[in-house]
């Protein structure tokens, strides 16, 4: 292995090993985003962007019920996904735009797409 491998392999160690601690970070968030429901939600309210959607609302476009509705809220609410507004005693539901999430699934998914590449070029 030339020194250039061997350089090109020892990033790829430490990419790696950054990639460990992203997966752990955003744990619960791939968890909520695994359950199909969530993720019918979650697509509910980016059709209706920017308009925010109370529980009946997306319900009505989901055909589940309020308390699943509400349910799975929460858990996408605790993932950091969702924002609520209350309005009196009526919630309003969309999606969380200020948030690091996206950018971290974003830099984390780009980091094993040059992983990959990187690894194959050492194969090659």
């Amino acid at each position: 292995m030339s020194k250039v491998d061997n350089s090109l392999n020892k990033v790829c160690q430490k990419r790696i090993e950054d990639l460990r601690k992203d997966i752990l970070s955003l744990r619960t968030v791939f968890l909520t985003l695994g359950e199909e429901t969530r993720q019918l939600i979650l697509l509910t309210l980016l059709e209706q962007e920017p308009k925010e959607l109370r529980v009946n609302e997306i319900a009505q476009h989901t055909y589940l019920s309020r308390p699943a509705v509400s349910h799975h809220l929460q858990s996408l609410k605790n993932a950091g996904l969702l924002q609520i507004r209350k309005e009196g005693t009526k919630n309003y539901y969309s999606i969380k735009k200020q948030t690091m999430i996206f950018y971290q699934m974003k830099e984390m998914f780009f980091k094993i797409e040059c992983t990959i590449k990187e690894k194959q070029n050492l194969a090659q």
